[in-house]
């Protein structure tokens, strides 16, 4: 019995090595950030240690982080804990897409697909020159959008039957299939903004929790979307120090899901994991990790940046409703966890039970502000440190749909100390909640595919907004040329091609019902609000 037991240990192990192995990784390079993501989910980490690191000049080429991603955990109705969590080193997810009913499909969808800025707007200089893709940029059409006729062409597989969308895209044509031939790009996809943003660089995996786990929670049978989104600012922003992440949930379980959080966690390793602190911002929905004092021995040495998550969103209720973030705790580490010790942490507990301090949002004050509720003025002593920000609890129901997004950015002023660089966090972060609720327009490739280079947003206004009857479009600057009048999922419900460009023009709207609507001049994007 022993020698059994032996013998199947060593072939589990052997299962996981072969998947860790053949799992898909890819360096994501962007502006000032070099991060490695892996197609089951775990983020910034290449096995062998963090790959979340700086490319400035003056710091260390040293990780800020060991790893990071997702973790689900909920209650069947028999009272069985059921989840999937990603650590550094192993994953309870596997590529791949799931059938309806919630088993395995077949199809192993093994990669990660890469679209650039570059890519899409290749791709619409071709297509626009003449009608035809004289030129086929692999990126574009290899693409996994749903219904795609060009994947098996650029693919090692045929593209799976799936009522879901898989990959974002632009819809040119509005006929819910990806045709890069009639003008179809890749996108940025989020809940309630148009499908119109190309970023400056976006990788796209998909995968399940059926046909691995690493740990003993039982699956939960969830198709997992993931988009890793890097923007291109024109001027200094802290958007050169971000790497957004966008995960698409589907439950795809027969039974629902009770008691359900959906978080994630954040392993900081501040050049020297062995002397880090960690804070969070509530108001801000920010957990964020410093070296504990002002010298980073071995790692950043005296420049030092700070380590910052923000959960932009988190998943729905049962009734539609967005939930709020609702712990952020700290734990020394994440390794050897047993399964209903997951649950806990994602609960505002310790793995022992016990209910985290502050109801579960940990060390919420500011370090540079004398005697606020931070790790400083506790009088901890630094060491590892490990993020579990969550949401919950609520219901999930079979067949739902949820989103998390997260941006991961850094901190850093030369000659600031640690604490510094965390009031720097405090002050700065507004870029990034900005671009999030402007559904990242007008910092996207997109608008910049068709317009003049002379047209900035700025330059140009929409009045009245709100309006009832029509809106009146004036350029400060050069004239335009091409009005284009869309709804939030980026359906094209008026276009206006004009024979010489204009600096006024006057849009009638008198059949468009009341609403939120995306009006592009020469590319560039407004939203327009319609009052009846």
């Amino acid at each position: 019995m022993k020698q059994l037991l032996t013998l199947c240990l060593g072939f589990a192990l052997l299962q996981f090595n072969l998947q860790a192995q053949n799992t898909p990784s890819l360096s994501f390079q962007a502006n000032q950030v070099r991060a490695t993501i892996n197609a089951d989910g775990r983020l910034f980490s290449n096995g062998a240690g963090g790959q979340f690191i700086p490319v400035q000049a003056g710091l260390a080429e040293k990780t800020l982080l060991r790893g990071s991603g997702i973790w689900v955990a909920g209650i069947d109705p028999a009272g069985n804990l059921k989840g999937a969590v990603t650590l550094p080193n192993q994953s309870d997810f596997n590529t791949g897409t799931l059938e309806f009913d919630g088993t395995y499909s077949g199809y192993p969808m093994n990669d990660i697909w890469t679209v650039t800025c570059g890519d899409v707007s290749q791709h619409l200089n071709d297509l626009n020159d003449n009608g035809v893709i004289d030129q086929p940029n692999p990126g574009v059409l290899g693409f996994p959008g749903k219904g795609t006729p060009y994947f098996s062409q650029y693919n090692a597989l045929e593209l799976p039957i799936s009522q879901w969308s898989l990959g974002g895209f632009y819809d040119a044509d509005n006929n819910g299939l990806y045709n890069p031939g009639a003008g179809d790009y890749p996108a940025v996809e989020v809940r309630g903004c148009p499908l119109t943003v190309a970023p400056a660089r976006q990788s796209w995996f998909v995968m399940q929790d059926v046909t691995s786990h690493s740990t003993t929670l039982a699956p939960v049978s969830l198709e997992i979307q993931a988009q890793v989104i890097a923007f291109q600012p024109v001027s200094t922003s802290l958007l050169h120090h971000t790497v957004f992440v966008r995960y698409k949930i589907i439950n795809l379980a027969q039974d629902r899901l009770d008691s359900v959080h959906v978080g994630l966690f954040a392993d900081f390793d501040i050049g020297n994991p062995n002397d880090d602190f960690m804070g969070t911002i509530p108001d801000q929905e920010i957990m964020y990790g410093y070296n504990g004092d002002n010298q980073d021995e071995g790692g950043f040495d005296a420049e030092i940046p700070v380590m910052a998550v923000k959960m932009l969103r988190g998943p729905l209720d049962t009734l539609g409703q967005d939930q709020s973030l609702r712990y952020m705790t700290t734990v020394p580490s994440i390794s050897n966890l047993q399964e209903l010790e997951y649950y806990r942490l994602l609960t505002g507990h310790f793995v022992d039970g016990s209910p985290a301090p502050n109801n579960g949002v940990m060390y919420p004050g500011n370090p540079a502000v004398a005697n606020s509720n931070s790790e400083i003025t506790a009088g901890n002593t630094p060491g590892q440190r490990v993020g579990i920000a969550s949401y919950g609890p609520f219901s999930l129901l079979p067949g739902a749909v949820n989103e998390l997004i997260v941006a991961y950015f850094y901190i850093h002023a030369p000659g600031n100390t640690p604490v510094q660089n965390v009031q720097k966090l405090y002050d700065d972060n507004s870029d990034i909640q900005a671009l999030f609720d402007n559904c990242f327009l007008n910092i996207s490739c997109s608008a910049g595919l068709s317009a003049s280079p002379d047209l900035i947003p700025n330059q140009f206004s929409i009045f009245p907004n709100p309006t009832g009857q029509d809106v009146t479009i004036r350029s400060e600057a050069v004239g335009f040329s091409r009005i284009e009048l869309s709804d939030l999922l980026g359906r094209k419900l008026h276009t206006i091609q004009l024979d010489q460009p204009a600096n006024t023009w006057t849009l009638q709207l008198p059949e468009l019902p009341a609403g939120t609507y995306m009006l592009q001049v020469d590319g560039v994007s407004k939203l327009l609000s319609v009052q009846r």
